[in-house]
């Protein structure tokens, strides 16, 4: 699970953990383990498991004229009397507008919360189309669509978006934890898709609207786990360099938690046009550039700039990324109600971050190197 909206997330390391003995580590499998299977649409759909469950569907979108928005959803229960919770999240940056305040100027935020026994949530169960009060996220056959405005109704978004890249998974979807293999953390993306809609921006709820058309590109991903997210994460890392000329590079990661080795298990992608060039799961993610974030007083060690590679047979990939600007910092606390954030600080202590970085890629493939650079999409996500 990933994203703002996700009580998904976690350190790079968990300060105060232990190393494990060998004979302590649980195993993770799955993703360069097992046969690959296509990604299904229908999968977009809520799978409501028993407690601790959570769920997310995080969506990037990138205008022609330089505005970012970010629009996320999770479902999740968390036991102890609290079920089925569900949460929002928008945020609009300005092409000028791109710093760490989430109210600074140029930066438009909103966010929601939801409560099933309130029926404030739901879904059609023989189509992708979820419902959160007057939000959703709906499509079928490869067009989608999402709506979501700010609980402050200060921030708006409605965009409609056609796949350009078929949907991928990362080998059979599914990462299982431990010798029983019953905690469980599955992903499913749309690597690249082109957009249209509208955004309102306004200053307070008494402003009148000021809906601005907008067109771009985006890269959308639905995440699910059995599991609290630090039970199957230590942190999660993305990058997306979704380039103008039709060039796409994608990737994605989950760090182990220390007593499942805490090792780095992720995947890679480059297409063209929509056509898929390059997929691997044998990928590492080196940082180069880790400063320590401060964030409501607990330290977390965020790289600013890091190192990918990934190979497939002789095709491999390199994409070294720097340059951050820090466009979202915060804790998925601050969008929950004073007592469940009481409950789950005494659990974990989750921060995310969202930036705009600098990338320079290579791609060997079929013998022949390319290289690009430009600016990219970096996603951090920690869970304690």
């Amino acid at each position: 699970m990933r994203g703002a909206a996700a009580i998904a997330v976690a350190a790079v390391v968990c300060a105060l953990a232990l190393p494990a003995r060998a004979d302590d580590v649980e195993p993770v499998y799955g993703w360069d383990d097992r046969p690959a299977r296509p990604a299904d649409p229908d999968e977009w759909s809520p799978d409501i498991q028993p407690a601790p469950y959570f769920e997310t569907w995080d969506m990037w979108f990138w205008a022609d004229d330089g505005t970012f928005i970010l629009v996320q959803f999770l479902t999740s229960s968390f036991g102890y009397g609290i079920e089925r919770q569900g949460s929002g999240r928008l945020i609009i940056v300005s092409p000028d507008g791109a710093n760490t305040a989430a109210g600074a100027p140029g930066v438009a935020v909103g966010d929601r919360g939801f409560d099933w026994d309130d029926n404030d949530w739901g879904w059609d169960p023989d189509r992708v189309s979820i419902q959160w009060i007057d939000c959703y996220f709906r499509g079928e056959d490869g067009h989608y669509e999402t709506f979501i405005r700010g609980r402050d109704r200060t921030a708006w978004a409605e965009l409609r978006f056609d796949l350009e890249e078929p949907m991928y998974r990362p080998g059979d979807g599914r990462l299982e934890y431990g010798w029983d293999r019953h905690l469980f953390f599955e992903q499913q993306a749309m690597p690249r898709f082109s957009f249209e809609g509208r955004v309102n921006r306004k200053a307070n709820r008494e402003a009148p609207d000021d809906w601005q058309p907008l067109t771009g590109r985006g890269y959308a991903e639905h995440t699910l786990t059995n599991g609290y997210p630090f039970d199957v994460a230590a942190s999660f890392a993305g990058f997306r360099a979704l380039r103008t000329d039709g060039l796409s590079i994608v990737f994605d990661s989950v760090t182990a938690p220390l007593e499942n080795g805490g090792r780095t298990i992720g995947w890679a992608t480059v297409a063209l046009d929509g056509a898929r060039l390059f997929e691997a799961t044998d990928v590492s993610f080196t940082p180069t550039d880790v400063r320590t974030w401060d964030g409501a007083g607990t330290p977390y060690a965020v790289p600013w700039g890091y190192e990918i590679t990934a190979t497939s047979g002789e095709d491999w990939l390199r994409v070294v990324v720097g340059d951050g600007e820090m466009v979202s910092a915060e804790s998925p606390f601050a969008r929950v109600s004073a007592f469940l954030r009481a409950v789950l600080s005494a659990m974990m202590a989750p921060y995310d971050f969202e930036m705009s970085v600098g990338y320079t890629a290579w791609v060997h493939i079929d013998g022949h190197t390319a290289q690009v650079s430009g600016r990219g999409w970096s996603t951090l996500n920690f869970t304690r």
